[in-house]
C-alpha cells in the first residue's frame, strides 16, 4: 500500500545514530520509482555514492567505477520505491555491489511482494497503524493543542469517524488533519465528513479519497499551484525557488497586498501547501522538496491532458488541449522533435526534466517558430546549444527563459524585444562573455541570473529596473566607468552570493562607498579580493577600501582574499555582522590579529589560509564563547603544529592542509577536544606521527590525503585505529 510510511521508516533507519555506530563507510540513497533501467539505476547508485554527476557512457563503465568505489568498503544502500520484478535486471544491478565487505546492507522499499520475492530478501511488512496511533497522528495536525481535543467534543467525534474512513495510511491522516486545522466550526467538519468523495473508487482511479478531499477543499489559487506540479515525474526533487518562479510567470496569483511582491505571495502559497503535506522536504536539504507518489498521482489525475509528461519512447499523443509539456529521457538521449506526437500549437510551457537530455537544433527551431504562445521556455542543460536563433523574437508572450548549463557564447539582441520577459536565467553558461546591451528595455524583468559565466560587466541602464533582482557571482573592478565599483551601488537587489575581484584597481577609496554593500540586504555571501602584483602594496589604501565595503548585517558568509592591510576594518571587529556563519581569511599575511571571533554568535566555520600570523593569534580569539564547529588551517611552512591550547572545545571538524614541512602533530590540546568528530590531514608529505597522547575518543572520521609517511606508519600498525569508525587512505603516492 502507498502512504503507509515505508520511505519515512527507511529515512529513520538511514539517519539513526546506531547506523553510524555500525561503521558504514558509504551511505547512499536512491529513488527508483516506476522505471528500472539497469544502466540508469546503476548510474544513480554511483552518483549517490560519489556525490557527483557521472558521465559514464554505458553500463560496463558505470559498473567498473562502482566496483572501484565500493571494493573493500562496508556500505548501506537504500533503494526507495522499487517496482522491478525482473530477476535478471536485479542480478545485473547487483554485480558491482558484491565487492563491498561483509556486513554491507541493501534496504529496499516496495509496495509489491513480488519485488521482495525477486530480490530473495528478508521481508518486513508494515502493518496498518493501530487505531490509537491513527488518532494521535490525525489530532496532531487537526488541533492546535491537546486542550482543543477536549474542548471540542463534537469535532473529536467527527474526527474519529474520519480517521476510520482514512483506513490507516499516515499520509492520508496528515493531509486530512491539515485540511481541518483551519476549520473551527462543527458544520465545516460535518461537510468534510459527509462528502461523497469518501465513496471514491480507489480501484478505478488509484486516488485515496482522503487526499482527493484535501485537494477539493484547497483554495482555488492553491489548487492551480498544486496541479502545475503534474509536470514533475515521481520522486522528482525540485527547488522551492524554481517552482515559485514557474508559478510567478504563469500568473497563478490570486490576490496580494500592495506591500507584497510577487515572490513573497508565491512563498506563502508554497508554505501553505507544505503545511498541508502536499509537499515534503527531501532529506536534510533545506531547499529541495518532493511530492509523495500518491499526491503525484492526484496531481496528474486532476490535471488531465492540460499537463503532459512525456518520456522518450512513449507513443501517447499530445492532445489539442495540452498547454504544459515536460520531457524526460535516459542519459545522453536526444529529443529530436515532436513529429506526429503533437496535436497542438498552443503550448505555454516547454521544460526538460532530465539534466542529461539533449535537444537538437532543429527541435529548438521548431519550438521558436511553431509554438508562438510559449510563456515558459527552458533549454537548461542542453549542452549542444551554442547560440539561440534570432527567431526567439517570435515568442511575443515569453515570460521566462532558462538557458543555464548551455554552451551559449553570445545572446541575441532579439531577446531585448521580448517585452513580457520576467525571468532570464544564464547560470553556468561558462562560455558566455557578455549580456545584451539593451536588457534595460525589458521593463518587466524582475529576475536576472548569470552565475558562473565569463560575464564581468553589468549592462548599462539596469538600475532603471527598480524591481529587478540580480544573481551574479562575479564582478571585476577595472579603471573603466563600465566596471567601476560604483556600478554595483545602483543594483539594489543583488541576491545570494557575489565575488568582487580587482579591488586593487580602485583609485579612490571613497568610490567603494558608492557600492553601497551595506544596503544589499539580500546578499548572503560575499568575497572581497585583491590581485597581488609586483608593485608595492599601499596598506592604508587597502584598509580604507575594505572599511568602505561594509556589508549588510544579513550577511552569512564572508571571504577576504589577498588583503594587504595591517588591520581588519571596524565592522569586522565590532558586532556589525550578527548573522555571520562562515569566515575565510586567505593570504592576509600583514594582519597580525584575528577579529574577536566571540562577537559572532552564529559563527560555525573558519578558514585561515596562507596567513601564518593569524594562526598564531587563534589563542584567545574566541573569548568566553566557543561555538565554532569547523576549522581549516592551510598552507603554512611550520615544522610542527603549535602545542598550546589554541582551539575552541566546541570544534567538531579540523582540517590541516598544505603543511610541506610539518613533521609531527605535536598538539597536546587535540586530545582535549571532546567534541571533535572529524580530522582531515591533507598534503603534509613529511608528517610521520600524531600527538603522543593519541586522538580524542569522539573522533569517528579520519581522512588522510597525500601524507605518505603517516600512511605507511598506519599500515604498519604504528597507531591504534580500532576506535576510529571511518579511516580513509587516499592517494598514498605523493
Amino acid at each position: 500500500m502507498g502512504g503507509v510510511g515505508k520511505t519515512t521508516l527507511a529515512q529513520h533507519v538511514f539517519n539513526d545514530p546506531r547506523v553510524d555506530e555500525a561503521k558504514f563507510v558509504v551511505k547512499a540513497w536512491v529513488c527508483i520509482s516506476d522505471e528500472f533501467d539497469v544502466f540508469k539505476v546503476s548510474r544513480s547508485i554511483l552518483e549517490a555514492v560519489t556525490k557527483f554527476t557521472d558521465d559514464s557512457r554505458d553500463t560496463e563503465m558505470v559498473h567498473r567505477r562502482l566496483k572501484e568505489k565500493l571494493s573493500g568498503k562496508k556500505f548501506l544502500l537504500i533503494l526507495d520505491d522499487v517496482w522491478n520484478e525482473n530477476q535478471l535486471k536485479w542480478e545485473e544491478v547487483l554485480k558491482p555491489l558484491g565487492f563491498g565487505v561483509q556486513g554491507s546492507r541493501i534496504l529496499v522499499t516496495t509496495r509489491s511482494k513480488e519485488v521482495a520475492s525477486t530480490m530473495r530478501s528478508e521481508v518486513h511488512s508494515l502493518k496498518q497503524l493501530h487505531e490509537d496511533h491513527c488518532w494521535k497522528l490525525f489530532a496532531k495536525h487537526a488541533f492546535r493543542d491537546d486542550d482543543d481535543t477536549e474542548s471540542n467534543p463534537e469535532c473529536r467525534e467527527i474526527g474519529m469517524k474520519m480517521v476510520k474512513k482514512c483506513k490507516g495510511p499516515p499520509l492520508a491522516l496528515k493531509t486530512m488533519g491539515s485540511l481541518l486545522y483551519n476549520k473551527s466550526s462543527v458544520s465545516e467538519w460535518k461537510i468534510v465528513s459527509q462528502s461523497e468523495i469518501w465513496e471514491f473508487s480507489k480501484e478505478r482511479s488509484n486516488i485515496i479519497p482522503a487526499l482527493a478531499l484535501s485537494y477539493i477543499h484547497l483554495p482555488s489559487h492553491l489548487k492551480a499551484c498544486f496541479v502545475y506540479c503534474a509536470m514533475f515525474p515521481k520522486d522528482y526533487e525540485f527547488e522551492k525557488e524554481n517552482l515559485i518562479h514557474l508559478w510567478m510567470t504563469e500568473n497563478l496569483l490570486h490576490s496580494r497586498q500592495h506591500s507584497e511582491t510577487l515572490e513573497e505571495v508565491c512563498q506563502q502559497y508554497f508554505n501553505d501547501l507544505l503545511s498541508r503535506s502536499f509537499f515534503q522536504r527531501s532529506g536534510d536539504a533545506e531547499e529541495l522538496f518532493v511530492m509523495h507518489d500518491l499526491l503525484n498521482d492526484l496531481a496528474k489525475y486532476v490535471a488531465g491532458d492540460i499537463y503532459f509528461r512525456y518520456e522518450l519512447g512513449q507513443t501517447n499523443k499530445i492532445q489539442k488541449v495540452t498547454r504544459h509539456f515536460s520531457v524526460k529521457g535516459r542519459y545522453n538521449e536526444y529529443f529530436d522533435g515532436f513529429g506526429s506526437l503533437c496535436n497542438t500549437e498552443k503550448l505555454r510551457t516547454f521544460m526538460p526534466i532530465d539534466s542529461s537530455l539533449h535537444i537538437n537544433m532543429s527541435t529548438i527551431h521548431e519550438l521558436l517558430t511553431k509554438f508562438k504562445f510559449l510563456r515558459i521556455l527552458s533549454l537548461s542543460h542542453c549542452s549542444n546549444l551554442e547560440e539561440l536563433p534570432d527567431s526567439v523574437g517570435n515568442l511575443e508572450h515569453l515570460r521566462s527563459l532558462d538557458l543555464s548549463w548551455t554552451k551559449i557564447k553570445k545572446l541575441s539582441e532579439k531577446i531585448c524585444s521580448l517585452s513580457p520577459l520576467q525571468i532570464l536565467k544564464l547560470n553556468h553558461c561558462m562560455d558566455l562573455e557578455e549580456l545584451p546591451s539593451n536588457l534595460h528595455l525589458l521593463t518587466t524583468l524582475c529576475r536576472l541570473e548569470f552565475t558562473w559565466t565569463k560575464v564581468r560587466k553589468v549592462p548599462p541602464g539596469l538600475e532603471k529596473l527598480k524591481n529587478l533582482k540580480v544573481m551574479m557571482n562575479f564582478f571585476e573592478v577595472d579603471h573603466s566607468m563600465e566596471s567601476g565599483i560604483q556600478r554595483l551601488g545602483k543594483l539594489n537587489n543583488l541576491s545570494h552570493g557575489l565575488s568582487i575581484e580587482g579591488l586593487q584597481d580602485i583609485e579612490n577609496p571613497e568610490d567603494a562607498l558608492e557600492a553601497d554593500l551595506k544596503n544589499k540586504t539580500h546578499l548572503m555571501s560575499l568575497t572581497l579580493g585583491w590581485k597581488r602584483t609586483g608593485n608595492s602594496i599601499d596598506s592604508k589604501k587597502a584598509e580604507d577600501v575594505l572599511e568602505n565595503l561594509q556589508p549588510s548585517k544579513n550577511l552569512k558568509e564572508l571571504s577576504i582574499i589577498n588583503y594587504g592591510g595591517n588591520k581588519f576594518p571596524k565592522w569586522l571587529v565590532d558586532d556589525s555582522l550578527p548573522n555571520l556563519v562562515s569566515l575565510v581569511l586567505r593570504n592576509c599575511e600583514s594582519c597580525q590579529h584575528l577579529p574577536p571571533l566571540g562577537l559572532f554568535p552564529l559563527l560555525k566555520a573558519l578558514k585561515i589560509i596562507d596567513s601564518p600570523r593569524l594562526v598564531g593569534s587563534l589563542k584567545g580569539a574566541f573569548g568566553d564563547r566557543s561555538s565554532l564547529e569547523s576549522l581549516v588551517i592551510a598552507k603554512l611552512d611550520a615544522e610542527c603544529f603549535p602545542d598550546e591550547n589554541l582551539l575552541p572545545l566546541s570544534l567538531a571538524k579540523l582540517t590541516i592542509y598544505g603543511f610541506p614541512n610539518l613533521e609531527k602533530l605535536d598538539y597536546k590540546g587535540l586530545f582535549q577536544l571532546s567534541s571533535l568528530q572529524s580530522l582531515a590531514l591533507y598534503l603534509c608529505p613529511k608528517l610521520q606521527c600524531l600527538p603522543e597522547q593519541g586522538l580524542p575518543q569522539s573522533i569517528s572520521n579520519l581522512n588522510i590525503y597525500r601524507c605518505p609517511l603517516l600512511i605507511q606508519r598506519c599500515q604498519r600498525g604504528g597507531e591504534d585505529w580500532e576506535k576510529i569508525a571511518h579511516v580513509q587512505y587516499l592517494d598514498i603516492d605523493y
